[in-house]
């Protein structure tokens, strides 16, 4: 490629590219923490035009003329695609990744490792707040239901050794415990929501008020979305939720 040939003889150690991007460390800050597409597309956007003005000046330029008659000088994550669509931002987007290849670096895979890290930080930061609000319950419900006393008069819960091995009883106990993390976890609120009403919860946040086993079948579509959805969460937190069952904060 021409611009990478000449950008390689402009920037032979890669200090240019090394300035510019921690120039536009803030823009990889914010795709770290968005929490939706339109987020990491805005912050992937703004991070190629930050580059861009830094490195591929002639280009950005061009992009920069046309941006300033048809968006206003306060961009917004509802700019995102006036800004992309624009013809010059793709020049542009070209110019800094053949600039990044040339100094050996992948823009593109920057990209996606920033996102990624910040999608799994984000939650694995939601599954530790969401099994530390339920704790309490966990352990009350462990305590009341499943104790057994040993031969040395203290009591502590009899569980199985795993998920797989669960008998019933444990089976009721920990979908109370399953429905509590759901309500805590933005992505499954909705199903928790529509469980709680088919259970005809008298109290979303009490559970075990007015429980009606009958409208608890672990078998049913309602609830295996949600549990679904909990086993999502823990998966993206890189745990899984029968650790947290067993062990507390996941």
């Amino acid at each position: 490629r021409a611009v990478a040939g000449e950008y390689m003889a402009q920037d032979a150690d890669g200090g240019a590219y090394r300035s510019a991007f921690a120039s536009c460390r803030n823009t990889l800050e914010a795709l770290a923490r968005a929490s939706d597409e339109d987020g990491r597309l805005a912050a992937r956007t703004w991070w190629v035009t930050c580059m861009g003005s830094h490195l591929c000046r002639a280009e950005y330029s061009e992009w920069r003329a046309e941006a300033a008659e048809q968006l206003p000088s306060q961009l917004t994550a509802a700019h995102t695609a006036v800004a992309v669509g624009l013809a010059g931002f793709e020049p542009m987007a070209r110019c800094v990744l053949a600039c990044g290849e040339a100094v050996g670096v992948q823009p593109d895979k920057t990209l996606d490792h920033v996102e990624a890290a910040g999608a799994r930080q984000q939650a694995e930061g939601e599954w530790q707040r969401a099994t530390a609000e339920v704790e309490p319950l966990r352990q009350k419900l462990q305590d009341t239901f499943l104790s057994r006393t040993s031969w040395l008069g203290r009591r502590k819960p009899a569980l199985a050794a795993s998920a797989s091995e669960m008998g019933i009883d444990e089976v009721r106990v920990c979908q109370v415990y399953v429905y509590g993390l759901a309500s805590r976890l933005a992505a499954c609120a909705p199903e928790a929501a529509a469980f709680a009403e088919s259970a005809n919860m008298r109290d979303v946040n009490s559970p075990l008020l007015g429980y009606d086993e009958a409208r608890w079948d672990p078998t049913a579509d309602l609830w295996r979305r949600m549990e679904m959805c909990v086993h999502r969460g823990a998966a993206a937190a890189s745990t899984d939720l029968d650790r947290a069952w067993r062990h507390g904060k996941g």
